[in-house]
This record gives structure tokens, C-alpha cells and sequence, in this order.
């Protein structure tokens, strides 16, 4: 069983991930800063992530990816 339904994984590529991220940042205007960790492996969200203006920074574990997005 997945653990979304079928529905949502299908909205791949609609942008519904930059709708979400943004509604975040209405919801929590105070937010200055989101820091995520995805595996190395993961180079779809990655790739997604630096779509909607999430920058890499350093980490110290080799198998994860650190990114963030500043809110200016």
C-alpha cells in the first residue's frame, strides 16, 4: 500500500510542490529560512528542490544532500 494516495502521487510535474512550499511561507510569514536533507541518491527531489530556488550547502554526513531556501 502506498503511503499517499494515487491521486497525489499523480500531480507529479503540476507543480503542486511549489504551491505547497509557498503556501508554507504564508501560513508562517515570521519563516526566514528552510533547511532540508534528502539522500545523495534522490536526485529527483533534489533537482525539484533547486527548481524552486533551494541553494546546496555544506553537510558533514557524505550520503545526504543539505539544501536550503532564504526567504528575502
Amino acid at each position: 500500500m502506498f503511503p499517499y494516495p494515487r491521486s497525489i502521487l499523480k500531480q507529479k510535474n503540476r507543480g503542486i510542490g511549489r504551491n505547497l512550499m509557498m503556501n508554507v511561507l504564508r501560513q508562517i510569514p515570521d519563516c526566514r529560512k528552510i533547511a532540508l536533507s534528502t539522500r545523495v541518491s534522490n536526485k529527483k527531489a533534489i533537482s525539484a528542490y533547486q527548481h524552486w530556488g533551494f541553494t546546496p550547502v555544506a553537510g558533514t554526513m557524505e550520503s545526504w544532500a543539505n539544501l536550503e531556501y532564504i526567504v528575502e
